[in-house]
């Protein structure tokens, strides 16, 4: 929708980067105060529902629009970069955002003392270039300062940094420990206001949504679907007869209003008809694409789930020959544009374990290459090692949802802490890295920023012990995702963006109505 954007607002050199940086100054600081253990929490309308307090940066972010055009567009530049590293490793988006909000500043002090860059591709490159040589001299030192998370201790001072309380921080440990860093963990609502664990059958792999508009939850870009009949096959599917007889088989004889159809893949004018019966009629299909899977995994997920597994390279084993009993359910699928979840599939728990015990023996006796006993270990995993629940109640919506982002961002935190390790938290580990810097690396102040804001945030009493710890991968990915965020930021000249009297298309976007 346009009605309200009239016409183009194009900016240059100086006026353009000031502009940019004005929204960029503002999502840095209204995120930057909700970082570390003395954070405040900032509380977001929401269309149609209650308020969200939350001290979550990517939520937060997500939420800003800017009526000053030229200030959102540094806006979303610098959201982008905690939506990477949300998705990259699912916290540190705070952290993230405050570092490419020092970094663009000290960048522009540069690039204003030196009158000489004005319209110079070379100074421009060298700036750059040093960023980028600064950053690997800081990446390899966060590396070298890592130390491993090999027991439950370390893990439950992670979790309990993350979600500033030693009780919660123990459950999220204890149930990370026993899923490990690939195993999946759902957050749930809980009937009762207490938090709650528990560990069900279930397993995850490579597949994603075949479009994201199929997607139903929206702020997680995920397709969640519960008590679901599943189908599964590896052929392309091209045809819409086929679907359109499958969808009378669930609907009349499984009398059910939706299913969830997992092939290799799909035909381009198969997927606008998947998304416009889910989004426009009452029945629903969730289409999963799973072309990185061999005919055998996709063996295992149909015995997972009790489903017919149908050959496309077998005419009689096709999928347009399938009946109700082809079909087999789950309690809860979970897909996004990586990878697929299901929980609780009513295959035969017999027929489970007797290919788990197939499985064993095949990797134990046949002689495969280290890749391909990896990936025998990896379908032994995902039928066996089950997924993690934790439950999250409250006394009121408002408490559960913020205690939902809290422990979900402790558990993304726990996971990647057994990947690569833990160094000093608080911004101490980028602190003690800046001080060893020659002075005038281009990265040696800003890098500190973390560390102050958490001070100035605790009214700078905050003392940081050997209990505070982060995940190494957390604190790297966001100084990258930050250094590439300045780094383009640097090289911009000039900026374009629809000029607009208002935000009423936008905020009806977003679900609000105008006024």
């Amino acid at each position: 929708m346009m009605t309200n954007y009239k016409y183009k607002l194009i900016r240059q050199g100086k006026d353009a980067r000031d502009g940019l940086y004005k929204g960029i100054k503002i999502v840095a600081k209204i995120v930057g105060a909700t970082l570390g253990p003395g954070g405040r929490n900032v509380i977001i309308e929401k269309p149609k529902s209650p308020p969200v307090i939350t001290n979550d940066g990517v939520t937060i972010a997500r939420n800003i629009i800017l009526q000053d055009e030229l200030a959102d567009l540094g806006a979303q530049a610098i959201i982008d970069t905690a939506v990477k590293t949300n998705k990259a490793v699912g916290d540190g988006t705070t952290t993230s955002i405050v570092l490419a909000g020092a970094i663009i500043k000290d960048v522009l002090k540069k690039i204003d003392g030196e009158r000489t860059l004005v319209n110079s591709y070379d100074n421009v490159i060298e700036i750059r270039e040093s960023i980028n040589k600064s950053k690997d001299i800081i990446i390899q030192k966060l590396k070298d300062a890592s130390k491993p998370c090999v027991d439950l201790e370390t893990l439950e001072k992670v979790a309990t940094v993350s979600l500033q309380d030693e009780k919660l921080g123990k459950i999220v440990a204890e149930m990370v420990q026993k899923i490990g860093s690939d195993g999946f963990i759902d957050i749930e609502e809980n009937v009762r206001p207490v938090v709650e664990t528990e560990t069900v059958e279930g397993m995850k792999f490579y597949g994603e949504y075949a479009h994201y508009y199929l997607a139903n939850n929206l702020a997680k870009r995920q397709a969640i679907w519960e008590n679901t009949p599943v189908i599964i096959t590896n052929e392309r599917i091209e045809s819409t007869e086929i679907l359109e007889e499958l969808i009378k088989i669930v609907q009349k004889q499984l009398k059910k209003e939706k299913f969830v159809l997992i092939a290799s893949n799909y035909g381009k004018e198969i997927v606008p008809m998947i998304v416009n019966t889910t989004n426009r009629t009452q029945f629903k299909l969730l289409a999963v694409k799973a072309s990185a899977l061999t005919d055998k995994q996709l063996e295992d997920i149909a015995i997972y789930t009790g489903s017919t597994f149908f050959d496309a390279r077998n005419k009689e084993g096709q999928i347009g020959n399938a009946t109700k009993e082809d079909f087999g359910y789950a309690d809860k699928i979970v897909t996004n544009a990586d990878e697929t979840i299901i929980i609780g599939g009513k295959g035969s728990k017999e027929e489970v374990e007797a290919r788990i015990k197939d499985l064993k023996i095949e990797k134990d006796t046949v002689e495969e290459t280290p890749t391909a006993q990896k990936k025998l270990e990896r379908r032994i995993s995902s039928l066996s090692a089950g997924v993690g629940k934790i439950k999250v109640g409250a006394t009121t919506d408002i408490e559960r949802v913020y205690l939902r982002d809290k422990i979900e961002d402790a558990v993304n935190a726990s996971k990647v802490a057994l990947e690569e390790g833990v160094i000093k938290g608080g911004g101490l580990a980028l602190k003690e890295i800046a001080d060893a810097l020659p002075e005038g690396d281009i990265l040696k102040e800003a890098i500190k920023v973390p560390y102050e804001k958490i001070q100035e945030n605790a009214g700078g009493k905050l003392k940081i012990g050997k209990d505070i710890l982060d995940p190494v991968k957390v604190t790297r990915v966001a100084f990258e995702n930050a250094c590439s965020m300045a780094g383009v930021f640097i090289t911009t000249e000039g900026s374009i963006c629809w000029q607009r009297d208002d935000l009423e298309d936008k905020l009806k976007d977003l679900g609000f109505k105008a006024n």
